[in-house]
């Protein structure tokens, strides 16, 4: 059975955590992952997710994952000792490494950071694998000035020294029939029939059924393009609010530093205005003489008061107290300096700029969602028909198995892809 982790739940059950890192080391298969250096809901901690092999990470579970750094996806493979992660965008490798390192580590699933080779989208993945214990990090030498940093005060309980005790304690080339890795499912990287098949299929299944197969399969790869494409706008915008959110907190801190810096301010006379409303008696000639001998700029209120009769003094009180709020809001932003104005201003405008990037990601995720699940059902649809066609196929051949055998040990291959998905469901 798959381990994998799909919700938030799971993500939080560390036992859970460890069994598919740990999966992840013994991996001969290429893996999609996902990778935070700080996630907000897990308390800034880094985290790393994998998919089983010929599966995706999960859209809905990377949604809710959205706050902290930006979310980083590529494919991950083994090559030997080595684990080598290969991002579908450039990254800080020798950094990231260490990330990867620290987060396997907590998990309990160590891998020597000598292990963890980290790729760009353009760095080739030939000739990567590490013959020598001894080699030097391609990864964590990229900056030699960098190589010995502690990431943080939470981080030193990462002890590199530890990693020639951990070396003794993996063994990465494990037999592949000792491991219990999952099988691959009909996905839109298995999609198309082998060409040994063609034949068989002409000859033995109706036109229709097979232009029904083909044209299914083609609506599923192109909302794979769409799927890709939704994605790619996602990492746009979550790369935008972030910076955006970063420098909002960056100007929050400044104006806070510049208000407990500045003069203490004086009493806010608008507030006084309404405490002193509220001592009095409440009656409606105690406001207009409150508002009346006031020095503030009561004229405004006063006008809205003469209309009001002797009865209505709670009415009355509620207009007061709200214009005094705003009045009050206003004289504060009025004792600020220039400066403070100024950053204030570009605050709003990085709240509405929030504000907008946030609509545009809700969109985004709503449509990424949609097209998740109408290229679900189609590929459960097509798994169905296809192990129907397959099924057929092998009761055919079957009849003179030795003359069949390459086409029968394909046919076995392509039923397991349909089962394993209609499995999932």
């Amino acid at each position: 059975m798959s381990v994998r982790i799909e919700t938030i739940e799971q993500l939080q059950d560390s036992s859970l955590v460890e069994k598919v890192l740990d999966r992840l080391r013994r991996t001969t298969k290429p893996r999609q992952f996902a990778f935070k250096k700080r996630c907000k809901l897990l308390d800034g901690k880094p985290v790393l997710i994998t998919a089983p092999p010929g599966r995706k990470v999960k859209s809905s579970l990377l949604r809710k994952l959205r706050l902290g750094t930006p979310t980083l996806k590529g494919v991950v493979h083994r090559e030997q000792q080595a684990l080598i992660f290969t991002f579908k965008q450039d990254v800080n490798k020798s950094d990231t490494a260490r990330w990867i390192a620290k987060c396997m580590h907590d998990a309990k699933s160590p891998v020597p950071l000598k292990y963890i080779i980290i790729l760009g989208p353009k760095d080739k993945t030939s000739n990567l694998v590490l013959s020598e214990p001894s080699m030097a990090l391609s990864s964590s030498q990229e900056n030699p000035h960098t190589s010995n940093t502690i990431l943080n005060s939470e981080e030193s309980v990462f002890n590199f020294e530890r990693e020639q005790e951990i070396e003794h304690h993996i063994t990465f080339n494990i037999d592949e029939a000792e491991e219990d890795e999952e099988d691959e499912v009909l996905s839109t990287d298995t999609l198309r029939e082998p060409s040994t098949l063609d034949e068989l299929m002409s000859k033995h299944i109706s036109s229709k059924k097979i232009t029904w197969l083909e044209n299914t399969e083609s609506t599923i790869q192109n909302l794979e393009h769409q799927i890709q494409s939704v994605n790619t706008q996602l990492e746009m915008i979550e790369a935008k609010l972030n910076q955006t959110q970063t420098e909002q907190i960056s100007l929050e801190n400044t104006l806070d530093i510049q208000v407990q810096m500045s003069t203490p301010l004086p009493q806010n006379p608008w507030t006084l205005l309404i405490e002193d409303c509220m001592a009095s008696s409440m009656t409606m000639d105690d406001f207009r003489e409150l508002l009346d001998q006031s020095i503030l700029s009561t004229t405004t209120l006063l006008k809205e008061l003469q209309f009001l009769s002797d009865d209505d003094e709670m009415v009355a009180w509620k207009i007061i107290r709200l214009y005094c709020m705003e009045m009050g809001t206003q004289w504060t932003y009025n004792q600020h300096s220039d400066s403070w104005k100024e950053l204030n201003a570009k605050r709003s405008t990085l709240i509405g700029q929030t504000e907008e990037l946030e609509a545009d990601l809700q969109k985004a995720q709503t449509l990424l969602e949609n097209l998740e699940i109408e290229q679900s059902t189609l590929l459960v649809q097509l798994a169905s028909r296809k192990l129907s066609v397959y099924n057929t196929l092998y009761e055919i051949l079957n009849v003179e198995p030795s003359n069949n055998q390459t086409l029968l040990e394909t046919l076995q291959q392509r039923q397991l892809l349909c089962k394993g998905l209609l499995e999932d469901v």
